[in-house]
């Protein structure tokens, strides 16, 4: 199993911050997919021009089919142009 952290929009791409309900019916929908998961403080990040601030939160798959559904259904609920995840570790244990 890997740990990945996956980056959650703050804000809409109109620059409306996202209420706590809405990120709490995405944090739901992936925990039922994977048992859980742990999330970060926000950060704030910089593309190109733009500053953004994301929220990192991390989840732990058997494989990288996995977090890219996880992308697929973060991209498409947030309505991003991109969403960035990427490995933390590739070895996950639990006792």
């Amino acid at each position: 199993m890997k740990m990945y952290e996956i980056l959650v929009p703050v804000k809409n791409n109109d620059g409306e911050t996202y209420n706590d309900a809405f990120h709490r019916h995405w944090d739901r929908k992936v925990v039922n997919q994977f048992g859980g998961l742990t999330i970060l403080s926000p950060q704030k990040g910089k593309w190109g021009n733009h500053n953004e601030e994301m929220i990192p939160v991390r989840i732990a798959c058997h494989s990288i089919i996995g977090i890219k559904s996880v992308m697929r259904f973060t991209k498409e609920y947030y309505k991003q142009k991109r969403v960035m995840a990427y490995e933390v570790s590739p070895n996950v244990l639990f006792v």
